[in-house]
């Protein structure tokens, strides 16, 4: 029995091992210690993959609006998974609003800053000039439409 000369060296290692007729198994205690290292490694495992979720959760899309009706649609489009907020104050006039240091660096913070035309708003391409390539994504809402031309002097007349 090669095993047994082997535990008469080391008794310690009854411990680990017990002797069977087929060769030496796993001791009770062996089998509780791979059990609790088991346990512990999935927890471990577990736990830091939650964590990582609510990370990815709590991060939210920065967006920018020029005007109110493009803030709502960001807020109902963009829900819980967007932080928007709005660049102008309430009553001011879209065309001589003046933006301030804070607005810019509310724009270089952001994701996207959508706003709705040079024709609406002149004072936006001086800032998105500002911005150079290293600012938000800029989305300009009338790119695509067709503006109609009207002749004030026959309505006027």
């Amino acid at each position: 029995m090669k095993y047994k000369d082997q535990f008469s060296k080391d008794p310690s290692i009854y411990l680990l091992v017990k002797e069977n007729k087929g060769g030496l198994y796993p001791s009770l205690f062996a089998q509780f210690i791979g059990l609790c290292l088991v346990l512990f490694l999935s927890f471990t495992a577990f736990s830091c993959q939650k964590e990582s979720e609510k990370v990815i959760e709590e991060k939210k899309l920065k967006v920018v609006t020029s005007l109110f009706p493009l803030y709502d649609f960001a807020k109902n489009i963009g829900g819980q998974k967007a932080d928007v907020t709005l660049l102008l104050p309430p009553g001011v006039e879209p065309h001589s609003f003046e933006p301030r240091p804070g607005d810019v660096l509310k724009l270089h913070d952001a994701d996207i800053f959508i706003y709705t035309g040079r024709d609406m708003e002149p004072w936006v391409e001086d800032i998105l000039k500002s911005l150079g390539s290293q600012g938000p994504l800029i989305v300009n809402a009338s790119k695509h439409i067709a503006f109609i031309e009207e002749d004030f002097e026959k309505e006027h007349k």
